[in-house]
This record gives C-alpha cells, structure tokens and sequence, in this order.
C-alpha cells in the first residue's frame, strides 16, 4: 500500500506544514509506504504552549463535564471506526 497524499501536522485546529518529513514504515513489511511531517523546535515549543494553556481551562472543567465530553469524543471515533481501520 502507498499513500500518495500529503500529511500534515496539525497545531491549534489548523493544518501546519513540516519543513522536514520522515518515513513511515509498515512493521510487517519493513518498508515505508508515506512520509510524515517532521516537527521542528518551533512548531513543538508552539504545540506545547498551546497545549499548556487548553490545560488551564480544562482543569477548571468539572469532573461531569469532562465525562460528558471524554464519551462524546469516544462516540465520535467509534461511528467513524471503519475509517480508523
């Protein structure tokens, strides 16, 4: 199988470009069917920001709220579970 797209990153919701990719490889093959973007320093310090401060509000979010969102996000992945696969 080889995919011929083009695979992003994605950071704050938006797709973001790689200045470098790396191959991905099938373990039962041992050969690399697509490339994947390649973080630099500057897209991961800008990841990690982000990511610090969705911490900020979700750990003010309740506990009932977070079960309520975290089942909803596992609804989500099980209706689209043939694609996943």
């Amino acid at each position: 199988m080889k995919f011929d797209g083009e695979f992003t990153l994605t950071v704050d919701g938006k797709a973001t470009m790689a200045r470098s990719t790396v191959d991905v490889i099938n373990p039962a093959t041992g050969e690399a069917f697509a490339k994947a973007p390649a973080a630099d320093g500057a897209i991961l310090d800008r990841a990690v920001a982000l990511a610090h401060e969705a911490f900020l509000s979700w750990r003010s979010t309740s506990w009932d709220e977070r079960s309520r969102l975290l089942i909803a996000l596992a609804d989500a992945i099980e209706a689209k579970a043939d694609v996943f696969g």
